[in-house]
């Protein structure tokens, strides 16, 4: 089986350190030589983040459609980390200890994983739109639409996680 093209990014194992600095270049472009506020680069790495959601929906399709589990599913094999996920009231909370897009400390003002946040979003929002079953209970179950926003990032070295929280909307 070949391991290029889409579904070879499931096959091997991708190298997030390019990446990783690649978008920490484009943060430092967008603030600094475009002159982008804060939310403006946010809203940029969100978009980002959407657009791989929509191109990782067409050819992959998750076992969970049970909110947390998804979440971590989604960690697991997408992001290739284990996230802590729980649910407070109308929120999904993700703490993750090993981000891949904020390994080191930079001098930003804009997390790497907002690009997580726009991912997780679309993702969620793409799956809300279909019906589904549970295998165990047999009662059709919905993904619910979400809304994100980082609110503790390991780059800041304010904390040595990052945090995500989603609202239920």
């Amino acid at each position: 089986m070949s391991q290029t093209g889409r579904n070879g990014l499931f096959i091997k194992k991708a190298k997030v350190n390019q990446i990783r600095n690649g978008l920490y270049g484009f943060i430092s472009y967008f603030r600094n030589e475009l002159g982008k506020s804060t939310e403006e680069t946010k809203e940029i790495l969100h978009e980002m983040g959407k657009n791989i959601a929509i191109s990782f929906y067409n050819i992959w399709k998750p076992e969970n459609t049970d909110p947390l589990k998804l979440m971590r599913e989604i960690h697991r094999v997408v992001f290739k980390t284990s996230a802590k996920v729980r649910e407070k009231d109308n929120y999904i909370i993700v703490v993750n200890r090993s981000c891949p897009f904020c390994k080191y400390p930079r001098d930003v003002d804009v997390a790497g994983c907002e690009i997580i946040i726009g991912f997780v979003s679309e993702f969620f929002n793409l799956m809300s739109s279909k019906t589904y079953i549970d295998p165990e209970t047999n009662e059709e179950k919905h993904v619910p639409h979400l809304a994100g926003k980082v609110t503790t990032s390991r780059i800041f070295q304010e904390k040595p996680y990052c945090q995500n929280v989603y609202k239920k909307i």
